[in-house]
């Protein structure tokens, strides 16, 4: 007989908050489970973690352990690739004397967990002035990448642009040009982040061979929040991850500081709903508690919020509760 909804929310939910905590869960997957929670942790972006914090002391089915084998293996090998793709593009773009600031990825995970590998290896995410945005696609282009967009069309009415490695090479990934941060939701064009959020009041950081510019630790916070809320409504669960291990990483985060930019962006329902959903799988300790408890969104937001629950979000994926995702992100926009 196969696991009941309501059981696979339960079950997953488990699995998922021992990684929140760093801890190995997955000897109580049962065989026939494991393809599918193999699939869930996929979607969630979570499976590198897993497999990262896979504890050989623990019995588990053959299926999950081969699948984490594999993926660590996997990732660490794409981590290298990602390292000589950086150093190329980031030498490119200094050359050119562009200014570039490079955030999320390892810039900001390297904080967060002993190796990049641990973590999913998506894409390159580069914030720029918007002149030197249009400079850098031409320099990105010419090294094998195309812009999913038309580029004039882009830069008129768009925040940003992704520019893809050819669809024959599985080694490099996307990089992404911002001139805006997370002009979300983008239909309403509201922005909760500055550019000079992430360039003033830097401090230098290392990652491998490359140096970068870090923004406060309430502004990485900040973003990880609107960037869960706003712009994927928590659909996949590596945002929780990143928002809860930041918050046990740095527990002396200011969090007046943060209530204060929240309520001067007009951010305080996205505020609200992040702390609210990590809350959920991780409990919060004050003054974060306290900040949470403090922030009340208007009925209308938590009316049109209601939908989506921190539960549901599990068993997300491309259509499944893309109707509730939708009216959430709405609300964090009122």
């Amino acid at each position: 007989m196969g696991i009941t909804e309501l059981n696979k929310n339960r079950i997953l939910a488990e699995y998922l908050k021992g990684l929140i905590c760093f801890e190995d869960r997955f000897d109580l997957v049962k065989e026939k489970h494991a393809s599918w929670i193999c699939e869930r942790l996929m979607w969630h972006k979570v499976l590198p973690l897993a497999a990262a914090l896979n504890n050989p002391s623990k019995k588990k089915c053959p299926a999950i352990e081969s699948a984490f084998k594999k993926t660590s293996i996997q990732n660490a090998v794409r981590e290298v690739y990602y390292e000589k793709q950086v150093r190329q593009i980031f030498n490119a773009l200094t050359e050119a004397a562009i200014e570039f600031f490079p955030f999320k990825g390892p810039f900001w995970s390297q904080q967060l967990y002993p190796d990049y590998f641990w973590k999913h290896i998506g894409d390159i995410d580069l914030l720029l002035a918007k002149t030197d945005a249009r400079r850098a696609v031409s320099i990105i282009q010419d090294m094998g990448y195309v812009p999913e967009r038309p580029i004039d069309a882009t830069f008129a009415v768009k925040g940003e642009l992704a520019l893809f490695p050819d669809s024959s090479d599985n080694k490099r990934v996307p990089v992404e040009l911002h001139w805006e941060i997370l002009p979300s939701p983008r239909f309403l064009k509201i922005h909760y982040l500055h550019s000079k959020d992430f360039t003033e009041n830097t401090t230098t950081a290392q990652w491998k061979s490359v140096s970068y510019s870090l923004p406060p630790k309430e502004i990485q916070l900040f973003y990880l929040m609107l960037h869960a809320t706003c712009q994927h409504q928590f659909a996949r669960f590596v945002h929780i991850i990143n928002i809860t291990h930041f918050i046990q990483k740095f527990p002396n985060i200011r969090w007046n500081m943060l209530e204060r930019l929240a309520r001067k962006r007009s951010a305080t329902a996205p505020l609200y709903y992040g702390l609210r959903f990590a809350n959920a799988f991780y409990p919060l300790k004050e003054p974060g508690l306290s900040l949470m408890k403090g922030l009340t969104p208007s009925t209308k937001i938590r009316l049109a919020a209601s939908f989506l629950k921190p539960l549901s979000t599990l068993l997300a994926n491309n259509k499944r509760g893309r109707f509730r995702r939708k009216l959430f992100r709405t609300a964090m926009s009122w």
